[in-house]
Parts: C-alpha cells; sequence; structure tokens
C-alpha cells in the first residue's frame, strides 16, 4: 500500500508540474506544489473561454479521477466481499459516470461548454490509476 501511495503521489506531482509548466502565463513552479491545493483550492482552477490541452484545469480532472478510482477501488476492495479486480472496474465505472455528469453541468453554466479534453484527461487519470492498482 505504501509503495502505491508513492506512486500515485508522484504520478499526480509530474502531472501538476507540466500542466503549470504549459501554462506561459503563471509564476508558480513545481516546488509550490502541495498536494491539498490540488483538491481544496478553486484558485487553481483556469478560467476563460479557450480550451487548451495543457492547462491546470486538465491537471486536476487527471488527478482526480486518478485519486477517486484509486481510493474507490481500494475501499471496496477491503471492505466488500468484491475481487480486487471487480473493485477497480466498479471505481472506474463510477469515477467515469462522475467525469461525465461534471461536463454536462459545466454546459449548462453560463459561459462555458461540454469539453472532450477534459474527459479525455479523466480518463487518462482512470487508466492510470487502473495499472497502478494491478501492480500493488
Amino acid at each position: 500500500m505504501y509503495l502505491l501511495n508513492r506512486i500515485l503521489l508522484t504520478l499526480s506531482f509530474v502531472i501538476y508540474c507540466t500542466t503549470l509548466y504549459a501554462q506561459s502565463n503563471t509564476d508558480e513552479h513545481c516546488l509550490s506544489f502541495a498536494p491539498n491545493q490540488l483538491l481544496l483550492n478553486d484558485s487553481l482552477i483556469a478560467s476563460g473561454s479557450k480550451d487548451s490541452w495543457f492547462s491546470r484545469d486538465k491537471g486536476l480532472h487527471f488527478n482526480g479521477s486518478l485519486i477517486l478510482t484509486a481510493g474507490l477501488a481500494n475501499s471496496m476492495h477491503r471492505f466488500s466481499d468484491s475481487s480486487k479486480k471487480n473493485a477497480v472496474i466498479w471505481s472506474a465505472g463510477i469515477t467515469f459516470i462522475l467525469g461525465i455528469s461534471k461536463e454536462i453541468w459545466d454546459s449548462r453554466q453560463v459561459g462555458n461548454r461540454f469539453s472532450l479534453k477534459d474527459l479525455a484527461y479523466d480518463i487518462g487519470g482512470i487508466i492510470i490509476a487502473g495499472l497502478v492498482l494491478q501492480i500493488d
């Protein structure tokens, strides 16, 4: 379990740094990274009408999906009679449905739209979490 947590945290750090580096108008850098900021600080979410492939929002989508999938899978496997494989499948499905729901909710907001790029990052986080969970 320790190894899994280290891998997920390192992967989240790399994705976060990549998305910060891709934004040319930011004065932040990777060394100011704090994992709780990814989930709790709304100021990290990029605003604006353009939808680029590399932004803070994409890192949030990736990390959120990765953490949610891994957390749900581990909880389902530990606290129910489901196998590890079934737990990963169910947690991936739940996370994907939540990602689509969030994009539908975004599309109903004024000045916002459904983003396939956000959904791609959600799927990436789900896939990486599934792969990492198979290692443990």
